[in-house]
């Protein structure tokens, strides 16, 4: 008696025809295409930061223009302040010193007086506000160029690294 074998294949069948120990999924590169990967890779995360360099650098001229714009309004109250003192002093020697008044000359001088001392604590309050702006200003500007170290020196790591120098 004679056996035959027959053998039939299912279209289900899974046939590998990689390299023996391959791992699915993994491609063996050479290393030219993997220096190649490193630097593509080691280029998308150097445009990363310079993205973020160029958005902290923007927000450091915005702080920069806030500190000049603060310096000139401390400047105007400044000014101010010593016109309104210059005025007030002027004012209240003339009520001490002057004896031939009418009431309401003397009234409309105090009344004057009184503004003007108003006046002065709005600028002194407006004055505080200001300084509080401008030393704001100045701190975002110091935590920005920390950033902007920080992210110099993340660019220079990342080059040596994917671009070969290590």
């Amino acid at each position: 008696m004679e056996y035959t074998i027959t053998r039939t294949t299912d279209s289900d069948e899974l046939m590998h025809y990689g390299v023996a120990g391959m791992k699915w999924g993994v491609m063996r590169r050479s290393s030219e295409e993997k220096a190649a990967a490193r630097r593509v890779k080691g280029e998308k995360k150097q445009t990363k930061i310079v993205k973020k360099q160029n958005i902290i650098k923007n927000d450091n001229e915005y702080q920069k223009q806030r500190i000049r714009d603060g310096v000139q309004t401390r400047n105007k109250i400044n000014a101010e302040k010593l016109a309104s003192k210059a005025e007030k002093a002027r004012i209240d020697r003339k009520i001490a010193l002057d004896k031939q008044w009418t009431n309401l000359g003397k009234r409309r001088d105090q009344d004057k007086s009184f503004y003007l001392n108003a006046r002065l604590k709005e600028l002194e309050d407006y004055e505080l506000r200001n300084e509080s702006e401008i030393a704001n200003a100045v701190m975002k500007l110091d935590i920005n160029n920390q950033k902007l170290k920080d992210l110099d020196k993340k660019y220079e790591r990342i080059g040596r690294k994917y671009l070969g120098d290590l």
